[in-house]
């Protein structure tokens, strides 16, 4: 058994009802954000907040290195928009040789390279592949 909630009926009356209910929840929101918006503006600013800010920023940064990682992609501002800007952008990117993803191949033989002073030996390697 469901207890009776008059204001929840009221609430759902009909789908204009509904509508206005919702843009003026609406506009109270953005009304409050206005308002501390406009708080925050008028409180006192210390000169060496920013400071302050950009070490509380850094400490951040030490304590969660996760937060320092960026992308090696291309930003999404230039990125194309439509499939085929993006498609013609991944072929020519291909026949640069510079494709986003490289090969697991490639991903070995540059692991390789970088670390090549502790490698002893290359064992059965080709040596195409040397």
């Amino acid at each position: 058994s469901r207890d009776f909630d008059p204001e929840q009926e009221e609430e759902w009356c009909g789908p204009f009802s509904v509508a206005r209910q919702m843009i003026a929840q609406r506009e109270d929101a953005k009304r409050k954000r206005e308002e501390e918006l406009a708080e925050e503006s008028n409180r006192e600013h210390h000169p060496l907040d920013a400071i302050m800010d950009q070490m509380n920023q850094e400490q951040k940064r030490k304590a969660h290195p996760s937060l320092q990682w960026k992308s090696k992609l291309a930003a999404a501002a230039d990125a194309p928009t439509s499939l085929y800007a993006k498609r013609q952008k991944r072929v020519e990117l291909s026949k640069v040789g510079r494709s986003s993803i490289p090969s697991l191949f490639q991903l070995c033989v540059n692991f390789v390279v970088d670390n090549f002073e502790h490698v002893e030996s290359l064992g059965d390697v080709d040596n195409d592949v040397r």
